[in-house]
């Protein structure tokens, strides 16, 4: 049986010239290599073995002739390989095959390479705790290697415009989509954490303040025993002293109440709603010492409830302190301790001997380029501040 020398078609013993590449045959290999240069082919060119067509690699039908290939080899490269690593007992085995093999540069085999990696690299491994969850992310580590290699030798031997090329890139997007899966999964793990973390501490905080309530009521209770035994003994006057603070008290009860819900308004985040129950927050009774405790408890709920909001929006408060004339260095760290983030220092070299105005004395601070600021107003934190003060020449 003879083939063609250019295009390896199978030939009739008797024909003379090529029927598919008319290429001239029938001399001897010595006639047709003496005195010209030797032509070398390297790798193997697979035919069908119905028509002798040559075979592109991964394809399962003829397109020549339709006839369907059955038990094709597959890649030498691939199948030493498959062999070591099945052939690898334990853990560490198994991480030496994969990091001591050798990157094929065939395209058959990186294809061939490039999907064995990325069915075996899995990212959930590195969600478990447990010992068997960290020996299978080592092996998924040791598989990312290999398939980051092969990756690499792909993209130098097989260049753009192979149809190969689109075989790699779909490899490459399962395995992205993978990984975003897993890093989509890790997200909401971390979300859900976060907020698990965040509800235990408001109910932390609302199992302390019921312990404080408790603990008050229990001290109220015992003081109204004591009460009803004075009462019991003094009579009238007794009697007296109850109409007359027990109204005082249960407005303290349910003002402390209005309190803590407003707390739990400033907690959550809804300060125009806390503003407004802390408006109505007022003591009605006849006692000055407790109406102006609870005038000045207001106050500081709606300092508290301001500095919370403009916290919220990238705001800060403008000291109220007197800085003229004062050491430069406590205005900046002052501006600084309010949150703001562009705080300078600039010094004006007009002292000769500093009788009359001494070294680092403030001359003017300028809040967004103004001298004239109104101190408790809130800002923006990233306004420019500028704190000039007097130094030597």
């Amino acid at each position: 049986m003879k083939y063609c020398i250019t295009c390896g078609a199978q030939l009739h013993e008797d024909s003379e010239f090529c029927h598919k590449c008319g290429a001239k045959v029938g001399r001897s290999d010595s006639a047709r290599t003496k005195g010209s240069r030797r032509t070398v082919y390297e790798g193997t060119i697979h035919k069908c073995p119905n028509c002798g067509n040559t075979v592109n690699p991964f394809e399962i039908k003829c397109t020549w002739c339709g006839h369907v290939f059955r038990d094709s080899p597959a890649s030498e490269a691939l199948k030493r390989f498959n062999e070591r690593y099945s052939g690898a007992w334990g853990l560490e085995a198994k991480i030496d095959v994969i990091r001591a093999c050798d990157v094929p540069y065939t395209r058959e085999d990186i294809l061939g390479f490039l999907a064995l990696a990325e069915s075996h690299i899995d990212f959930n491994s590195y969600l478990s705790k447990d010992l068997e969850g960290r020996d299978q992310s080592r092996l998924t580590d040791a598989w990312k290697s290999l398939y980051e290699q092969v990756l690499c030798m792909a993209q130098i031997c097989i260049p753009e415009g192979d149809p190969y090329k689109s075989q790699v890139r779909e490899i490459e997007n399962r395995l992205q989509n993978k990984q975003w899966v897993y890093e989509s999964q890790v997200q909401r793990i971390q979300n859900e954490r976060i907020r698990r973390e965040k509800r235990e501490e408001k109910q932390q905080r609302r199992r302390a303040r019921d312990r404080e309530r408790l603990a008050t009521v229990d001290e109220r209770m015992a003081f109204r025993g004591l009460l009803l035994c004075f009462l019991v003994l003094a009579g009238l006057l007794a009697f007296m002293w109850v109409t007359i603070e027990l109204p005082s008290k249960l407005q303290d009860r349910k003002l402390e109440k209005q309190v803590d819900e407003i707390e739990e308004l400033i907690d959550d985040g809804n300060f125009s709603k806390a503003l407004r129950m802390a408006d109505r927050l007022i003591y009605d009774g006849d006692d000055k010492d407790t109406k102006k405790k609870w005038q000045n408890t207001k106050n500081s709920l709606i300092q508290r409830i301001g500095e919370a909001e403009a916290r919220s929006l990238g705001k800060a408060r403008i000291p109220t302190g007197k800085f003229t004339g004062g050491d430069f260095s406590k205005a900046v760290n002052a501006f600084k301790a309010a949150g703001f983030t562009d705080v300078t220092a600039q010094k004006k070299a007009d002292l000769i001997t500093g009788w009359i105005n001494h070294e680092g004395e403030v001359i003017e601070v300028l809040v967004d380029g103004n001298a004239k600021y109104n101190g408790g107003e809130y800002v923006d934190k990233d306004v420019k501040v500028v704190v000039r003060y007097h130094a030597f020449k």
